[in-house]
């Protein structure tokens, strides 16, 4: 079985379609800290909108699981004013800033806690995460939805502040997010179109979620994505910088940066390991 598909994508959309079926790792320039991003959940990262670049934060800051689906108006909001302990703000007076924070003064500050959102969860129209929120699998987050607190049970969630107001019936979602995403999509795309699903799962190979991730680096300001860059592969905790990888792992990778519309997404980007 061939390890590469031939597909046709805009540029837009190539980061997505090139490592969208692989867990990624978002270290944060000149910070300690970084962010997990889950396979299929790469569409989280335009919406990101705040992020503190300027606090030393060790470790990691939010989790998002696989095949989540993000509005283009939702908010992740990972850093900001709602958990300062000092109701100041800095921003008209730089030099005021400066020398305060001598005395360990900010308006930002590293965040209490870390942002988990589940698998296989649905954001509508101007929903927003602020930071220290947990989102349960399978949880859809109504429009306009303003999500504050730890929410440990899949649902649909409404309102401001978001309230639970109706449970996942369990037994009733897909786990799809337990299954290896290379392989379930090579024996979801070899099987015939009227073969029953949960026979296909059954024969898929499952794996431990971020135990394989693609590291990429990112310079984040202004409230945006700026840069991204892969850096490197990890598995099992064992890294390898992109200058270590094979030829074959490293032309896959290159395609990030090519202008052509025509690409192979890579099935075995780890072969290296």
């Amino acid at each position: 079985m061939t390890d590469f598909v031939k597909v046709r994508t805009n540029s837009e959309n190539k980061l997505n379609v090139l490592f969208g079926l692989y867990d990624a790792k978002l270290v944060v320039k000149n910070t300690g800290y970084y962010l997990n991003i889950g396979a299929g959940s790469l569409n989280a990262l335009p919406i990101i909108k705040e992020l503190s670049t300027n606090v030393k934060f060790d470790g990691l800051i939010a989790s998002i699981g696989r095949y989540c689906d993000f509005n283009r108006s939702t908010k992740l909001v990972f850093a900001g004013e709602h958990y300062s302990n000092l109701v100041i703000g800095f921003t008209g007076s730089p030099l005021l800033k400066q020398t305060l924070g001598k005395f360990g003064l900010k308006s930002f500050s590293a965040p209490k806690s870390i942002t988990h959102i589940g698998h296989q969860c649905v954001f509508s129209t101007n929903s927003t995460v602020l930071s220290g929120s947990v989102i349960a699998n399978h949880t859809i987050v109504g429009a306009g939805a303003l999500v504050t607190s730890k929410h440990n049970v899949g649902g649909k969630l409404i309102g401001v502040p978001a309230t639970l107001r109706s449970n996942s019936q369990e037994g009733s979602n897909i786990d799809l997010f337990k299954f290896h995403p290379t392989t379930l999509f090579r024996n979801i795309q070899s099987a015939n179109p009227n073969s029953d699903l949960n026979k296909i799962l059954k024969v898929t190979k499952t794996d431990k979620v971020f135990s394989e991730v693609i590291v990429f680096e990112i310079v984040y300001g202004q409230g945006k994505l700026l840069d991204i860059e892969l850096v490197g592969l990890e598995k099992n905790d064992k890294f390898k910088a992109r200058s270590e990888l094979s030829k074959r792992t490293q032309i896959s990778i290159e395609q990030m940066g090519q202008p052509s519309s025509d690409i192979e997404v890579d099935l075995n980007l780890f072969r290296d390991f």
